[in-house]
């Protein structure tokens, strides 16, 4: 048998072990936090990189390290993912045609490739410097009672502010709600009166709750999934997220078939990367100057290559200088972004196929 055959043996065994343990309480944090650090992975290769590095924190290629100072200590090993690629369609006018026995092993291969990636810890810096220590997952708590009412968050105005343009519905505060907020028809009411950690964190979740309305495969899980991707975008911007519980994924999994399960993680991976990359969008806007009113800034090069796939018009970004559309893939490879495209297929069409 060879050797890639027993590697892409191995990598599906990994995969259907981390399935089973996936909805443990514990297993499904480090999924979520690893998540929020690496928005970017699929969620079957979430599952690989922790299958062969349970406290991994922060993943990248060799070269992507070596780029920002770092370098993988001698005798690590890589973890092995399945990563994507898109083939030249000049290449494949050149190779001459297949047989039908080997044409489907050919397209299969021209699109995936195992390549392999290192955690942040089997890292060093350059120049000399240890690496950091992987950011330790809190303890499990309660669900959105959330953290002591003295917590602050840094620039506090500003992050509400980016959360408002990157909401679907207008925020508005009310002190005759005796939850933390709902969703109106209309509005997104929040409580008055909560600190300033417990308020953004109920209007992340009222977020993440509309987006994922028509998404969640099982609208059983929806409030689990909101919660999950409120602890996932909390967490990449940086806040605390003490206090928050996922004791009833074991107990709603255990009713689930294995494929629903697949659809919500795969559903919460890429809400909360559309978040993530709504949040980030607005902040490049708002630091360059840029007006969002006709089209919508992000800085993702993946989130650019999706978008280009599915049809968008992708422009690059000079400030002060207008936009170039992206006329080709070599375009968008060549050039580190910002990217934009039409405020209506970034907040329309790409929030409608987030789990295509």
């Amino acid at each position: 048998m060879k050797n890639n055959e027993i590697n892409g043996k191995t990598m599906n065994q990994m995969l259907e072990e981390g399935l089973n343990n996936a909805f443990s309480t514990e297993y499904y944090r480090r999924f979520l936090a690893f998540v929020a650090g690496n928005p970017n992975y699929s969620y079957r290769n979430v599952i690989l990189i922790l299958q062969q590095c349970r406290h991994a924190e922060k993943t990248k290629g060799i070269r992507t390290w070596n780029k920002e100072g770092r370098m993988v200590k001698a005798g690590e090993r890589g973890l092995r993912i399945n990563a994507c690629f898109d083939r030249d369609r000049e290449q494949d006018k050149e190779e001459p045609p297949l047989p039908p026995s080997e044409k489907k092993h050919r397209q299969s291969d021209s699109r995936f490739r195992r390549v392999s990636v290192y955690d942040i810890s089997q890292t060093r810096a350059m120049d000399g410097e240890d690496a950091q220590e992987p950011q330790k997952v809190v303890p499990a708590g309660n669900v959105l009672e959330l953290a002591p009412p003295q917590r602050d968050v840094p620039d506090y105005d500003e992050l509400l502010r980016d959360l408002r343009d990157a909401s679907p519905l207008p925020i508005v505060f009310s002190d005759s709600i005796e939850e933390n907020g709902c969703a109106m028809l209309f509005d997104i009411v929040i409580k008055k009166g909560m600190s300033q950690l417990n308020t953004i964190r109920a209007v992340i979740f009222h977020i993440a709750s509309l987006l994922l309305q028509e998404k969640c495969p099982d609208q059983n899980l929806i409030q689990i999934a909101a919660r999950s991707v409120t602890f996932i975008v909390s967490r990449h911007l940086e806040l605390d997220v003490s206090g928050f519980g996922f004791y009833e994924v074991t107990q709603h999994s255990a009713d689930c078939q294995q494929d629903v399960l697949e659809e919500y993680l795969d559903v919460i991976q890429k809400t909360a990367l559309y978040f993530i990359d709504t949040v980030d969008g607005i902040r490049e806007a708002r630091a360059l100057g840029y007006s969002t009113e006709e089209y919508f800034l992000f800085t993702n090069k993946k989130t650019a290559m999706r978008m280009f796939r599915q049809g968008h018009y992708v422009y690059l970004v000079y400030p002060g200088e207008g936009e170039l559309l992206a006329m080709n893939k070599k375009a968008l490879e060549k050039y580190g972004g910002p990217f934009a495209v039409p405020r209506e297929g970034w907040f329309g069409e790409n929030a409608s196929s987030l789990a295509a």
